[in-house]
C-alpha cells in the first residue's frame, strides 16, 4: 500500500509543481516562427496539449521537422516534462502496482 501512496503523493506533486506551465497557451512562450505555426494549425493551444503528442505525431505535421522537434523537445525538458511516447507509459503503468491488467 505504501507504493500506492507514494506514487498518488508524488503525482499530486508533480501537477502542483507543473499546473501553471500545463495550462500555459503556447503564445506565452518564445518557439521559432516555424514551430509556432504548426503548433496553432495542429490545434495545440496549451502545454498539456503539446505533451500529448508523440514525436511521431508532430513530425508528421506539415512544416514541422527535426529542428522543430528538437526545439519542442528542449524547452519541455527545461520544464521536466517530455512528449507522450510508448517508454513513458509503460514506465507509469509499472508505478500503479494496485491495478491489474
Amino acid at each position: 500500500m505504501t507504493q500506492a501512496w507514494d506514487f498518488v503523493n508524488d503525482a499530486i506533486l508533480w501537477q502542483t509543481r507543473n499546473s501553471a506551465v500545463l495550462a500555459a497557451p503556447i503564445e506565452e512562450f518564445e518557439f521559432t516562427v516555424r514551430t509556432m505555426g504548426t503548433l496553432r494549425a495542429e490545434g495545440i493551444k496549451t502545454i498539456a496539449d503539446l505533451i500529448e503528442k508523440t514525436d511521431s505525431e508532430l513530425i508528421r505535421c506539415p512544416n514541422f521537422g527535426m529542428v522543430s522537434l528538437s526545439e519542442i523537445k528542449r524547452f519541455l525538458a527545461a520544464r521536466g516534462l517530455t512528449l507522450k511516447s510508448p517508454e513513458n507509459v509503460k514506465r507509469m503503468e509499472a508505478k500503479r502496482p494496485w491495478q491489474t491488467y
